[in-house]
């Protein structure tokens, strides 16, 4: 569930701040694929884009949940 909280996080994150260059994403279960225009930006530029963005990610242990019980 960690993982798949954390790919949640980042993806909305990455759809809020629209970064240039970034075209597709796709989460899975523990993953997110990503799609992106080497036109725009490299490879190497979207991996540091990545990395800063998880840094920044808020605290996983004080997200709250809501869901409904059945």
């Amino acid at each position: 569930m960690y993982l798949h909280l954390r790919v949640h996080l980042l993806m909305k994150t990455l759809y809020k701040r629209k970064f240039i260059g970034i075209k597709e994403l796709s989460p899975g279960v523990r993953s997110l694929q990503i799609r992106y225009d080497n036109f725009i930006i490299t490879q190497k530029q979207l991996i540091k884009i990545l990395i800063d963005q998880e840094d920044i990610l808020d605290n996983i242990d004080e997200i709250k949940i809501f869901s409904r019980i059945i």
